[in-house]
């Protein structure tokens, strides 16, 4: 789970950096899209491989690596250390929000406004 977590996730990190040669009628659905598929599988990795989200706590401890930007070679800078179940949430929430505000009413049977 893990590996193909991080390799989904590096697929719509390199989908949102080349934004701008998607065609500009399509380019908020693939941005939803992208967003849509990031959160989940951080929201996965985190209830999975993180510690436990504690309600009215400030969630300082350990979630799981949030990589952002697309991974391209792997270097020294590849090795993202774990983000605090807080980071991961706080991230998840601003994925999620913002393909909501990206994403159709309608979108088959891919992700859409409702269906998040």
């Amino acid at each position: 789970m893990w590996v193909d977590a991080y390799n989904t996730i590096n697929i719509c990190n390199n989908v949102l950096e080349a934004l701008t040669i998607v065609n500009a009628d399509d380019r908020a659905q693939v941005e939803g899209e992208a967003r849509w598929i990031r959160a989940m599988a951080y929201f996965q990795l985190v209830r999975f491989y993180g510690q436990a989200y504690q309600s009215g706590g400030n969630n300082s401890q350990l979630g799981v690596p949030l990589v952002l930007r697309a991974t391209r070679q792997i270097d020294d800078a590849s090795f993202v250390p774990r983000s605090t179940v807080e980071a991961c949430y706080t991230q998840i929430l601003e994925d999620i929000t913002q393909a909501k505000t990206l994403l159709p009413e309608e979108n088959g049977v891919r992700a859409n406004r409702w269906r998040y």
